[in-house]
């Protein structure tokens, strides 16, 4: 089952779901977080965010862009109203779209997901290149499960992952031996992008030994070459 995780920030006029929206084939985990915490998040693992907008435009706008130094996460802005001179603003500083308060939460989780789905599925369906490499990995020893977004090892050893590091693991295991530079990584999971994701990456990499280490897996699974980039550890 496909995991997304969700924060939803400052929906100050927005009510908290009683439960999750009912999502096919999806594992949801959503995270209220109060606007003064939003500095102190590193929102690696996140998937979607959505964020409240206040009378106050500076405020609004130096929100987006911290969001955006830290995270390429789906990011929504909740309006107040009609927004036609300020929509251009948000959207340059890398709102991805904007939804009205008079939807409800669970209406825009569900457009959001239901979209992240459908682009996954034209991409997978679409793309030959490595970023979506064959399932079977390593000799055998790792299955990437994508409609779990789950690792398999040795058979029996299951490990969760977020899209991103399924997506990264499936960049390195593609390899083969071959070490990937963060520049390589970042080009192939981001696209071309002048910000630096080298912190983005060593994050990932970073979590991705944490759960091996929680399934009594070595983490040097995953090895590092010292200010080059990364491969898979046979």
């Amino acid at each position: 089952m496909t995991r997304y995780i969700i924060n939803i920030i400052c929906m100050n006029n927005i009510s908290k779901p009683i439960t999750k929206p009912a999502c096919q084939d999806v594992d949801l985990e959503i995270e209220f977080l109060e606007e003064e915490v939003v500095s102190q998040k590193n929102f690696s693992d996140t998937d979607i965010i959505f964020i409240n907008e206040s009378d106050d435009l500076i405020k609004v706008c130096e929100l987006i862009l911290m969001i955006r130094k830290k995270s390429d996460a789906v990011l929504w802005l909740v309006a107040q109203g009609t927004i036609v001179e300020r929509q251009s603003i948000y959207m340059e500083l890398g709102v991805d779209g904007i939804m009205e308060t008079r939807n409800s939460i669970d209406e825009m989780i569900l457009t959001t997901v239901n979209l992240i789905k459908r682009l996954e599925q034209l991409i997978q369906k679409k793309s030959n290149d490595s970023f979506y490499p064959s399932k079977q990995l390593l000799e055998t020893r790792f299955q990437l499960i994508p409609n779990k977004s789950v690792l398999l090892i040795d058979g029996e050893k299951e490990i969760n992952l977020t899209r991103r590091e399924y997506q990264l693991f499936d960049l390195l295991s593609s390899s083969k031996e071959k070490m990937l530079t963060y520049e390589e990584i970042s080009k192939n999971m981001w696209g071309e992008t002048k910000e630096d994701k080298q912190y983005r990456i060593s994050n990932l990499v970073f979590h991705l030994r944490e759960k091996f280490k929680k399934r009594d897996l070595d983490p040097a699974i995953i090895k590092t070459v010292r200010s080059k980039g990364y491969t898979l550890n046979y």
